[in-house]
């Protein structure tokens, strides 16, 4: 490892197997049966987990992949769901992602996590017994200060964790009693160690409303909110595109769109994702959809749009920060911030998801207009500002842009008054 390594694990089974994974996004797994203790841990093998995301925690465990409230409920013919063994990976982006445990590693799915205080950097599961029967939940610890409880199957539901302040500084360590009735949590300057008796049969999901508004609850400005409309229009918008935009036929809007409308409904929203991430979203609604072979296109419905979008956007938005950074990581000049032109978009044909010539072409004249038909329309010097404002369109460049996470400080805001009255 290049940085800090988070943690391994030995899945108790009949062929044990040690993973670990560090900072700087690799998951390997150790070949156990030719190591020994003279030449130490031998290498099986080693994947990139993520792109930009940093990885802080990691945990393997038994889970219901692709369950929800509504198909827990009312489970339809052509949605299927299923346990199997998954790693799950918590990152600083505020995202809980599960991989398959086969060597191709695959994300299966990827859902909001806690975002109380920080990323998570430790998972445990437990189990108690409820009156319904046995509930499995996930205790979690932050660098500092929070621990909190998550409410299994994972689902991206934010009604599903709960977190309190449980030390005045660092986390150090958490471990569980051996019934899952207790937490014990270890300080670090404080000097304390404190004993927590878990009842997860408190942790109360509904509230008498569909399940799709707890989602729609961290979209700014919730349900009523602009960008709550500009959702539905877009949605309608895109149920009209798939069938055409000059045709004259009658359209049929029947609440669902195609999911190959969703990447390009996602960019209309702000969220670009990237290549590598629509293809973990397409894996991830295929399979749920019991569709994994691809041949057939399917159809999402608004409800299950806006979980996909409320668990795969970034919670917090671009902004100067993040661009600027960007700059200097491509090696735009320390001082000034300017890159020659040339640079920048032979970078952007050569390194990470290559652009080829036509489809950088294409971007500007969608950004530029159709004036606009070659790079060397452009100016021969750009800065991080330039780009933003000038070929993104980034209005707010200088204030620092992105405001996702507005509605989850509201979210937080309103459970501590809720706390306040319990109390």
């Amino acid at each position: 490892y290049q940085r800090r390594v988070h943690g391994g694990v030995v899945p108790l089974t009949d062929s044990p197997r040690l993973m670990s994974i560090g900072e700087d996004k690799r998951l390997i797994e150790y070949n156990l049966a030719d190591s020994d203790i003279e030449n130490g841990l031998r290498l099986r093998s080693a994947h990139k987990i993520t792109q930009g995301a940093i990885p802080t925690a990691f945990l393997w465990h038994h889970s219901s992949v692709f369950v929800d409230e509504k198909s827990r409920n009312n489970e339809p013919k052509d949605r299927k769901s299923h346990s199997q063994d998954v790693l799950v990976v918590a990152t600083n982006e505020y995202k809980i992602k599960l991989f398959s445990t086969d060597s191709n590693r695959q994300c299966v799915q990827t859902v909001l996590g806690p975002t109380y205080g920080g990323p998570l950097n430790r998972i445990l599961v437990i189990s108690q017994l409820e009156p319904n029967g046995p509930q499995s939940y996930a205790i979690y610890t932050t660098h500092e200060k929070v621990v909190g409880l998550i409410k299994l199957p994972l689902d991206g539901n934010p009604r599903k964790a709960m977190g309190l302040l449980a030390h005045p500084l660092e986390i150090s360590s958490a471990v569980t009693s051996f019934d899952g009735r207790y937490l014990f949590t270890a300080g670090g300057r404080d000097c304390s160690v404190n004993q927590w008796a878990i009842n997860g049969a408190q942790l109360k999901v509904h509230d008498g409303r569909p399940v799709v508004d707890h989602y729609i609850d961290v979209v700014e400005g919730g349900k009523d909110g602009d960008f709550m409309k500009e959702i539905i229009d877009y949605f309608y918008y895109a149920q009209i595109r798939s069938q055409g935009e000059e045709t004259t036929a009658k359209r049929k809007i029947e609440g669902k769109i195609p999911f190959t409308q969703v990447p390009n409904l996602m960019r209309a929203l702000g969220y670009y994702p990237s290549e590598k991430e629509i293809q973990n979203m397409t894996y991830e609604i295929y399979a749920k959809f019991s569709n994994s072979n691809g041949a057939e296109d399917i159809y999402i419905d608004f409800e299950t749009f806006i979980r996909l979008y409320v668990n795969h956007r970034p919670v917090f938005g671009i902004n100067k920060k993040n661009i600027e950074d960007a700059f200097a990581a491509i090696g735009a000049d320390p001082a000034s911030g300017v890159i020659d032109r040339d640079t920048l978009f032979g970078l952007l044909k050569t390194r990470g998801e290559p652009l080829q010539l036509v489809e950088i072409e294409s971007c500007l004249k969608s950004l530029l207009g159709d004036e606009v038909t070659s790079i060397e329309m452009l100016e021969e010097n750009i800065t991080a500002k330039a780009f933003a404002e000038n070929l993104l369109g980034f209005e707010d460049f200088e204030e620092g842009g992105g405001n996702i996470n507005a509605a989850i400080e509201d979210n937080e805001d309103n459970e501590e008054e809720e706390e306040d009255e319990d109390r």
